[in-house]
């Protein structure tokens, strides 16, 4: 799923041990520029956490993301994972031009673009 939104909160990256080894996760919050804005807060962790140290509030993101949930003591715990590069996003003549490019087990590129 692919979210944009404009940066509004960026909290500070908190870190731990696991039996995996380190891990550092960062949240965000973006607002989306819908019709009624959505607030959507987005944890990065680890590899993707470097897409959003240089973000500034008032930014427009683009993030790739999974909605997980998950059960523990009788409660469900939702989170917004980013799981892909987080990108600011392009503007050019009024529509908003994302992209993402895969490589392929070929060794071939895919692109793809998203024209909002």
């Amino acid at each position: 799923m692919l979210l944009t939104g404009t940066l509004i909160q960026k909290n500070a990256p908190v870190s731990g041990q696991s039996s995996k080894g380190m891990w550092t996760k960062q949240e965000f919050v973006i607002e989306t520029s819908e019709t009624y804005p959505k607030k959507v807060c987005i944890s990065v962790w680890n590899d993707t956490l470097k897409d959003v140290v240089n973000a500034k509030l008032g930014d427009t993101l683009t993030a790739h993301v999974q909605v997980e949930s998950r059960e523990y003591n009788g409660r469900w715990y939702t989170e917004v994972k980013a799981i892909a590069k987080v990108a600011k996003s392009m503007l050019q003549n009024g529509r908003c031009f994302e992209g993402k490019i895969t490589i392929v087990s070929n060794g071939w590129a895919q692109v793809e673009v998203f024209i909002s």
